[in-house]
This record gives C-alpha cells, sequence and structure tokens, in this order.
C-alpha cells in the first residue's frame, strides 16, 4: 500500500513526531501574536492614559472553556481578554491528561520525580 501512494505509513512515533511539529510551529505564532496585541494594548493605554508609568492599569475579563461538560473533559483553554480592544493578551491550555505518565502508570521507581517538571497534567 505504502509504494501504491508514494506515501509513508502513519506509526505512532511518526504521528507524535509531526505533533510536536505543528505544537512548535504553533507556538511560536502565538507568540508573535500575543506579542503584537499586547504592544497594541500598551498603546492604546498610551493613548488613554498619556504620560503614566510604563505598567498600566487595564480591564481584562477572563474566559475559560473545557473541551466537555462535567468531570469527563481532558481539556481547558483560559484567556485573558483585555476588555476595551478585545484583543487576547494571555491564555493557558490546561490538561488532565499526560500521555507519559499513562503510559508509566503502572511503572515502579522514581520516574514521576524526574518527569513532574514537564508533566502537562494539572
Amino acid at each position: 500500500m505504502e509504494t501504491v501512494f508514494e506515501m509513508k505509513i502513519m506509526t505512532s512515533n511518526r504521528f507524535f513526531y509531526i505533533a510536536r511539529e505543528i505544537e512548535a510551529k504553533g507556538i511560536q505564532d502565538d507568540e508573535v501574536s500575543l506579542r503584537r496585541a499586547r504592544e497594541l494594548v500598551h498603546e492604546y493605554g498610551e493613548n488613554e492614559q498619556p504620560g503614566s508609568p510604563e505598567v498600566k492599569n487595564i480591564t481584562v475579563t477572563c474566559d475559560g472553556s473545557w473541551s466537555k461538560r462535567g468531570f469527563v473533559a481532558k481539556f481547558c483553554v483560559v484567556s485573558v481578554i483585555h476588555f476595551d480592544t478585545g484583543l487576547v493578551v494571555d491564555y493557558q491550555v490546561l490538561s488532565k491528561y499526560c500521555r507519559i505518565c499513562d503510559k508509566n502508570k503502572n511503572t515502579e521507581g522514581d520516574w514521576y520525580a524526574a518527569h513532574q517538571p514537564q508533566c502537562k497534567k494539572l
């Protein structure tokens, strides 16, 4: 089948490699977008509060959403939105799931202590 379509078979290792590449690119794009949004909010603050200190008092609203209702949801996104402009100035993706923890849950030893600093689970 691989030779008919001249495509590589999608193994789980390849899938997770591609997923990590997409995630890395997405994070880069997000950082650029957030930096620009923060600059625009700062400029807005300069126009609204000329001559005020570098740190601006801004009004924000926070909103979060789980992927499903109830306690079965695994992922949540929380965003901080500038009230006056509607620009997202920060966000956080939260998860109740970690693939590494799930894979090693029956493993004995101190692996979790080493893994904990980079664990993606809440």
